[in-house]
């Protein structure tokens, strides 16, 4: 138990590097260069994860791990990963984080699971940068039907 929460404090740590304020909270815009910094790390992961990684055209995240059950729906693990001026570290990517780790376990024991395990990494749901929020939720059909 002690691994598993290093790396999540670990990703935790890392993601909150990628700030336009260091040593004043998080500052990630979406589509800012931590932003990418960001988005290239939550990729890396999953993929070091074993998971099928695409990237819809506005930058929302999905990384897929297949299961047993052929054409079943998906269980969804995550959350957004940009932040609020001066914002505090787990405030979104916290989410991510568990979905990565739970992908991780996956992959650690060599299991596949039942249903597909979809991590999913969201834009914009701050509204910091935009003006509005959950802006990446509401433009992906899959996440709003």
């Amino acid at each position: 138990m002690e691994e598993l929460q290093r790396r999540i404090e670990q990703h935790i740590d890392t993601l909150g590097e990628f700030t336009a304020t260091p040593g004043k909270g998080t500052t990630r815009l979406t589509y800012s260069k931590e932003d990418r910094q960001a988005r290239d790390y939550i990729k890396d992961k999953m993929r070091e994860y074993g998971l099928e990684v695409r990237e819809d055209g506005f930058g929302n995240i999905f990384g897929k791990l297949e299961g047993t059950l052929e054409d079943a729906p998906s269980v969804l693990i995550g959350s957004h990963f940009d932040s609020v001026p001066n914002g505090g570290s787990y405030d979104g990517p916290a989410g991510v984080v568990a979905g990565l780790e739970v992908a991780g376990l996956f992959a650690k024991n060599k299991l596949i699971p039942k249903y597909p395990l979809e991590v999913i990494a969201l834009i914009e749901e701050e509204g910091a940068r935009f003006g509005w929020g959950i802006n990446g939720i509401q433009r992906d059909h899959r996440l709003t039907q």
